[in-house]
């Protein structure tokens, strides 16, 4: 399953057709995905019954929210191909992480972790290149097709995902991931490149959000003087940062942000005022971009969480966001800081910007993370079979 979110952070949607063909409208990730589950169910289909009915509840939430959501899609918009790119691959990548965690307990988890974090630092790295040369180097002339790519002023790293935020969204959420590097040394400076690669994007959310990770980075460590080394490691890099380069374009956004502040705030009004116009039925995938085309808003509602609300309903959306927050309040109060503030953070990068509801990896970071933490929430778990220190903890292993 790793393989899925590897290829869903590798290969950007709006280059699918490199891999896939221009006349194919799924990611490689999806086809992947959908492949996967297709063998899955046709070997394991008793295993997979078995969870399924384990967790009833979740189970019939999630098979209702993707008849749902492909229905209004289909009376809709008709965009058929980005609804499986954008939710229903991420939900079944999902399914099979679940599936697999369930089986493999803590080594799986650590390999997804592993997983996560190795990818977010390669980003990162590259993310820093990006900045120092001007340009994305890869999937160049596929970025060119976005409105906001300009060759002559690339100042914001992507990566090789969609845009900086989506690249911001899976350095922060690995932040606290790092705790799992034994060695101190190399935490720090696992750390400080994931620091100079939000930066890099200029996410002023991001930036604020990897800073909490930091702390509780540093509050993790086991011993006093390893918290003291590692703050003053991680002061010295985040001072460093901010005198760099790539301090001066995050702070040079800050500045010249008005504009991007102003619509959001209008974004924020425009959802609250019709908060009851689509209790639970929208117009499909993408019908909130109307907002903007009809010159109701001057961008997109600048939240996921509001995008599927007007493209499906209040009520669904509702139902995803609790089903994070689930996550989020069991793993808070068995006090498994690592697992609740990954939480935090996709929740609050979600709400932040368009999102999962972008053709982009973004909804596949979410559900990959938050498949990886269900798996242990009751309804889900094995208790029987599963060990009390196999969770997401506040420690490295040993």
């Amino acid at each position: 399953m790793a393989i899925g979110i590897v290829l869903f952070l590798a290969v950007p949607s709006v280059a699918r057709s490199v891999i896939v063909g221009a006349g194919t409208p799924l990611h490689p990730a999806t086809i992947f995905v959908l492949v996967a589950s297709l063998w899955l169910c046709s070997t394991r289909f008793k295993e997979i019954l078995e969870v399924a009915v384990t967790s009833l509840g979740n189970t019939i939430f999630i098979t209702l929210l993707s008849l749902h959501s492909i229905l209004l899609t289909f009376v809709g918009t008709g965009a058929l191909g980005q609804l499986l790119n954008n939710l229903i691959g991420p939900l079944l990548l999902m399914g099979l992480v679940v599936l697999a965690v369930r089986d493999g307990h803590s080594r799986v988890t650590l390999v997804f972790v592993r997983v996560v974090l190795g990818s977010a630092l390669l980003q990162a790295a590259f993310a820093v290149v990006q900045v120092f040369l001007g340009r994305p180097i890869l999937y160049e002339a596929q970025y060119a097709r976005f409105y906001w790519f300009d060759s002559e002023r690339f100042s914001r790293a992507v990566g090789t995902l969609d845009s900086a935020l989506d690249l911001a969204l899976l350095l922060v959420v690995a932040v606290p991931f790092t705790v799992y590097i034994r060695s101190n040394t190399l935490r720090v400076l696992a750390v400080g490149v994931l620091l100079a690669g939000v930066f890099a994007t200029q996410s002023r959310l991001g930036v604020v959000l990897a800073l909490i990770g930091v702390v509780y980075v540093v509050f993790a460590g086991d011993t006093l003087r390893t918290r003291l080394v590692s703050a003053l490691g991680l002061l010295v890099c985040a001072g460093g940062l901010l005198m760099s380069r790539f301090g001066q374009g995050f702070l040079d956004r800050l500045q010249n942000a008005s504009g991007s502040t102003i619509r959001r705030t209008e974004a924020i009004d425009y959802v609250f005022d019709n908060i009851f116009s689509k209790v639970l039925i929208g117009r499909g995938l993408n019908s909130s971009y109307e907002l903007k085309m009809s010159g109701s808003l001057g961008s997109s509602l600048e939240n996921g969480f509001a995008m599927y609300a007007f493209d499906f309903g209040w009520v669904p959306a509702a139902g995803i966001l609790i089903f994070l927050l689930r996550v989020f309040v069991i793993s808070f109060a068995k006090r498994e800081w690592g697992s609740a503030l990954v939480m935090f953070i996709l929740i609050t990068m979600q709400a932040g910007y368009s999102s999962f509801m972008t053709q982009s990896a973004s909804g596949a970071i979410m559900f990959f993370l938050a498949g990886i933490l269900a798996a242990r929430l009751p309804g889900l778990e094995d208790s029987g079979r599963q060990p009390s220190s196999d969770r997401i903890s506040t420690q490295s292993p040993a």
